[in-house]
């Protein structure tokens, strides 16, 4: 009886432990199944944090303040949107957003040829038209010795060549415009970023740095801006104007005061963009030096 005893509990016991070993009995079937279960498990804990910090980086860009610059990316979306592929342009919020759609750089290659191909067309007219005011003026010129008299081809060339005059002032001006639009629109670009820069600045500790350099930012790019558009830009187109008036008479001559004003133009804005610079340099590193006594007393 003993005997019979101690044999069923050797097979109880062998049995336990064959059901035990990886890779046998019911583990056999259930042994596949966990790893699976696991993958699946980690597969959801990393999708659950991918979108725990999508939303974390959400909250903390909606918290920054961003609403000027988003407004005037929208407005460059509307203005500018049809350019790029599909006519749709990432939202500010995705570009700044981890894993969130930005902007590619054959993208932006394709928007400006697409910008540049659409103003030479847009501008062609003009071109084609300035083109055959001056071979017009250059054949009236050759055919003057065939005239008995010389004053009726002196008055047609004279008059193809302020018209050509009068399409090459209005296209610089037009350019000079464009200048003028382009930097209004980085002025507003710079003083919409300045809250969001400040910020991440003062969360980084440098807050006598955030207190410098709100005042002096703003009253440079201001006065630069003012400055160049209103200043500069009207010296050169006069300096051109004076250049061409030139160009009218052997006898009168202004190519001196024209290159007067290109030269007050050309000091001027070397001069701000100087001083606008140094008091920046100069303002950065005595907001760095006052956060690090701060910081160590």
């Amino acid at each position: 009886m003993r005997l019979l005893m101690r044999w069923l509990q050797a097979i109880g016991i062998s049995l336990v432990i064959w059901l035990a070993m990886p890779g046998t009995g019911a583990w056999a079937a259930s042994g596949p199944a966990e790893p699976s279960l696991q993958a699946a498990r980690q597969d959801d804990g990393s999708q659950a944090a991918a979108d725990l910090n999508d939303k974390l980086a959400k909250e903390q860009a909606q918290a920054y303040g961003t609403d000027t610059v988003e407004a005037y990316w929208n407005k460059l979306v509307t203005e500018y949107g049809g350019y790029f592929p599909d006519g749709s342009m990432p939202s500010f919020v995705e570009m700044i957003t981890p894993g969130g759609e930005g902007l590619k750089l054959g993208t932006v290659l394709s928007g400006l040829m697409k910008m540049l191909l659409h103003e030479v067309l847009y501008n062609g007219k003009l071109l084609v038209s300035i083109v055959l005011l001056a071979i017009f003026s250059s054949i009236l010129q050759t055919l003057q010795s065939a005239f008995e008299r010389n004053m009726v081809s002196q008055v047609a060339y004279s008059v193809a060549y302020m018209v050509l005059i009068v399409l090459a002032v209005n296209s610089f001006h037009v350019a000079i415009g464009y200048a003028r639009d382009a930097i209004e629109s980085m002025i507003q670009f710079m003083m919409a970023m300045i809250p969001l820069l400040l910020t991440l600045i003062a969360s980084t500790g440098s807050v006598a740095t955030v207190t410098l350099l709100h005042p002096v930012i703003i009253f440079m790019v201001n006065t630069v801006g003012t400055l160049i558009y209103t200043i500069v830009f009207p010296l050169f187109f006069f300096s051109a104007v004076l250049h061409i008036a030139s160009s009218l008479s052997d006898r009168f001559k202004v190519t001196q005061l024209a290159n007067l004003l290109r030269t007050t133009g050309a000091g001027i804005l070397g001069v701000m963009l100087t001083i606008f610079l140094g008091v920046i340099s100069v303002q950065g590193a005595a907001g760095s030096v006052t956060d690090g006594m701060t910081l160590r007393t």
